[in-house]
């Protein structure tokens, strides 16, 4: 079994979750799942959540990572005709990461 089909995510719900699509970043080292509950989830590879935000105002369909060279960056769509891309943005004096929805 290959170390990316055998990652484990820690159960982050209360009631039952669909999730309909998943994305692992250029270096396999993080995984992105979008599902039902119009949240974004995003797991490093011990399978800790590492960020979550709710990302739209419907089922969120598919996400995929941006090649690297951009930085960290999602791409979601949805239910509710919108397809949003997302930056992450990491602070020096916290050791969080910031979904950011860009301007313009």
């Amino acid at each position: 079994m290959s170390e990316r089909s055998s990652l484990r995510v820690e159960k982050q719900h209360s009631t039952p979750l669909e999730i309909l699509h998943l994305a692992y970043d250029w270096y396999g080292a993080r995984l992105a799942t979008v599902s039902s509950d119009n949240y974004v989830r995003v797991y490093h590879a011990d399978g800790k959540i590492s960020a979550e935000w709710r990302a739209h105002h419907g089922t969120i369909w598919k996400v995929a990572w941006a090649h690297p060279e951009v930085g960290s960056v999602i791409a979601t769509c949805a239910v509710d005709r919108k397809v949003i891309v997302w930056e992450e943005l990491a602070y020096a004096a916290a050791d969080a990461a910031v979904p950011q929805r860009p301007h313009g």
